[in-house]
Parts: C-alpha cells; sequence; structure tokens
C-alpha cells in the first residue's frame, strides 16, 4: 500500500495543478462567452431601440401610399401558391431582379420525416442550386422594392409546409376581408365565426414606410394558430446597388390564441 502511495503521489501533486488550471480556463471561457453573449444582446437592443425612433420619425412624415399595389401583388402570389403555379413569381415581383440567366425556384417539403419546409433557390445560369437567394436578387430603392422584397422574404410561412414545420404556418391579412381565410388547427369549428369576427375589426392594412438612405419599415399583420393575430414590423434596407437585408423590429399580438395543439 506504502508502495501505490509512493508511486501515485507524483501524479496527485501533478494533478492538482492541472484540475486547478482547467477550471480557471474553463471559467474563463464561460465568461468570456457570457459577455460577448451579453454585448451582442446589449447591440440588439440599440439597433431595435434605434429603428423604433427612426419608424416614429417616418410615422409623422407625408408617405406615398401604394397599399392596393401592394396587396394585390401580395393576394395574387398567394393564389399562386395555392394552385402550386410558381414558375411566375418574379414576374409579380416586378420591383425585384435577377441577374441574366438565372431563376427564382421552389422545392416544394418533402413529405416524409417530422416536418420540412418548402424553400426558395436560385438556379444559376450554370445550373447550380442556391438558396442564398438574396445574394442575386436586387431590389429597387423604392417602397415597392421594399415591399416585394418584404413578401419574398416572408413567403416561406406561406409556401407548403409538412407536419412540424406547421408551427410555422402563417395566414397573412392583407385585408379585412382575410379574416375569412383563417383556419383552426383544433377543428373547432363553432369557434370560427367569432374568431373572425373579432380579427376583422383589429386588422390594418399593411404598409411602407420610408425613413431615410434605402431604409423602409413594413407593417403587415398575420394570423397564427400559435398565437394569434399578430402585427409584424420589419425593417428593410436596400444598398444603392440594390442588395437587401432585413431585421424583425416588433411582433404585436393583437388577438391571443393556442390552439393547443402539438405535431
Amino acid at each position: 500500500m506504502y508502495a501505490t502511495i509512493i508511486a501515485v503521489a507524483p501524479l496527485v501533486v501533478l494533478l492538482i495543478p492541472y484540475l486547478l488550471i482547467s477550471s480557471f480556463i474553463t471559467q474563463k471561457k464561460g465568461k468570456k462567452i457570457a459577455m460577448e453573449q451579453e454585448k451582442r444582446e446589449a447591440d440588439e437592443k440599440a439597433k431595435i431601440q434605434t429603428a423604433m425612433q427612426e419608424l416614429n420619425a417616418a410615422k409623422s412624415k407625408p408617405q406615398e401610399n401604394h397599399s392596393y399595389a401592394h396587396v394585390m401583388t401580395a393576394q395574387t402570389l398567394v393564389e399562386k401558391i395555392k394552385s402550386k403555379d410558381y414558375d411566375s413569381f418574379m414576374e409579380h415581383l416586378d420591383h425585384l431582379s435577377l441577374p441574366k440567366g438565372e431563376s427564382l425556384q421552389v422545392e416544394e417539403c418533402s413529405r416524409e420525416g417530422h416536418g420540412d419546409e418548402s424553400k426558395l433557390f436560385v438556379e444559376t445560369s450554370e445550373g447550380a442550386y442556391d438558396l442564398n437567394i438574396w445574394e442575386y436578387i436586387k431590389a429597387e430603392n423604392s417602397t415597392d422594392g421594399a415591399w416585394d422584397a418584404y413578401f419574398l422574404y416572408k413567403v416561406r410561412h406561406i409556401l407548403p409546409l409538412w407536419w412540424h414545420a406547421n408551427y410555422n404556418h402563417r395566414i397573412y391579412m392583407y385585408s379585412k376581408e382575410d379574416a375569412e381565410s383563417i383556419e383552426l388547427f383544433n377543428g373547432r369549428e363553432e369557434e370560427l365565426p367569432i374568431i373572425q369576427r373579432d380579427v376583422k375589426q383589429l386588422i390594418s392594412d399593411p404598409d411602407v414606410l420610408y425613413a431615410a438612405n434605402g431604409k423602409y419599415f413594413v407593417r403587415c399583420c398575420y394570423w397564427t394558430n400559435f398565437g394569434g393575430l399578430i402585427k409584424e414590423t420589419v425593417e428593410v434596407l436596400i444598398s444603392n446597388e440594390g442588395k437587401v437585408s432585413f431585421n424583425e423590429i416588433e411582433q404585436m399580438t393583437l388577438y391571443h390564441y393556442q390552439c393547443g395543439i402539438y405535431f
């Protein structure tokens, strides 16, 4: 036993500093990760606060009203999605463009496994498949361009979904009449007329507010069985070259509803 203790003692002496150093490094890494996370959250909060200030300033400016044309574009494309006519998407989003020889395509969801979403992709002139569609698509720097970009950015919620992906299913409310399109996953049809009536009173027309320097704010309502009637605000940024980026600014619940179904 003494021989074993004598043999192991040097290892123990070496192991203790190693464990202390490892613990110190782990704690240091943990603190660094936590600080980086806090910084990201603070930066995101500051970005949203700035965006809200710019949104409020934009509300006070005279704005061109293109709501009717925007609604017609969106409703036309929703009907095309229902009939699975995807080939002419870009023809109706005529304030967006692709380089010559490239096309926007839809890959429908796989109806197997636990869930899948349909995807937009660009087929390049060389026949390549690329899901990074905003690396190719350019937008006109206008309220029309911002609306078309917003619709395409959100279309994944409208395209076919499979099983668990239906948590992301939305019915966009482009007009009060769209309340009649609400469907309930739980099958409690007796609730539907009451919900449609109440929601119809709360829907506001979608709008696009121009702030400055290619920055727009799009506001639109949608229905989800996992939250109810939501009014979202999305910041759409269009560069001088037409490159588009998006920031989710606000999700405001106007009518709360939970269907109680878990896929």
